[in-house]
């Protein structure tokens, strides 16, 4: 009798996950229908893809992440394709309008991203959590670094512990880890208005090398830490002066230090 009615439960889970499947497909199926017919060059396209996919959530508690994933596609073709300056239209629909060397652009407002999951458990829940607090500070402009070396470090830290908490997530491979490669880049060559060096000896800054240092003991766990490893090694022995060594060991591994 017990083996009877648990056979029955499973067939009655089964057919549950299986309607709740076919519910979803058909969910998918008729929002990305919706959003298609919407126009990419217009900016309030991104509040009626919103409202739709409110509605769709307030009906179906069981929605999945894929259609949030159709919405957030749109949302990114919106703000790529529009050119549109209005501050409160922007901030309406979930674009930030941000200013750099002179030149106005879109960025993305993950509060407001992240107010459309808020009760939902998606995967990119986290990455839009760290993205709001990640998007907070402001890094560099212009050429040059915004931030202590050591504040670079730690943001490196950061950012690969994130990418090796969420491997199978979509944004770690097509987000983070292009931008855990161009901050790690900034660390050890420097740009065009922040060098690694002090100009009047041509040597490596001393607070660089504190944080070098400091990376060998903190970001143990880095992808890059053999390269540190070795190039503080280097730097101790060249008593901090960027040697002909140095400049191939970097060449080697694919990076040029900004003089």
């Amino acid at each position: 009798m017990r083996v009877k009615l648990f056979i029955c439960f499973i067939l009655i889970l089964f057919f549950e996950i299986k309607v709740q499947s076919t519910e979803n497909t058909d969910l998918i199926k008729k929002y990305k229908f919706f959003i298609d017919k919407l126009p990419d060059t217009d900016i309030c396209m991104i509040l009626y893809a919103k409202s739709e996919y409110s509605s769709l959530l307030q009906n179906n508690k069981n929605l999945s992440e894929s259609v949030f994933r159709i919405f957030l596609e749109k949302y990114y073709k919106i703000i790529k394709s529009v050119r549109v300056y209005d501050e409160h239209k922007l901030k309406d629909n979930g674009v930030l309008l941000k200013e750099s060397e002179g030149h106005r652009y879109l960025e993305y407002d993950y509060v407001f991203l992240y107010e459309m999951i808020r009760d939902r458990n998606f995967e990119i829940k986290k990455y839009i959590e760290f993205m709001i607090l990640e998007s907070q500070e402001k890094i560099g402009e212009d050429g040059g670094l915004f931030i202590s070396w050591e504040n670079l470090r730690e943001r490196i830290l950061r950012w690969e512990t994130f990418a090796q908490t969420n491997p199978e997530l979509e944004e770690t491979k097509s987000v983070i880890i292009p931008e855990i490669k161009k901050l790690f880049k900034w660390y050890i060559c420097g740009l065009d208005n922040t060098r690694i060096y002090k100009f009047k000896t041509k040597k490596l800054s001393i607070q660089l090398k504190k944080s070098y240092e400091t990376f060998l003991k903190k970001n143990l766990k880095s992808g890059n830490y053999d390269l540190m490893k070795k190039l503080n090694n280097l730097y101790s022995s060249s008593n901090l002066v960027i040697t002909d060594e140095i400049k191939k060991y970097l060449s080697e591994k694919g990076y040029r230090i900004i003089f």
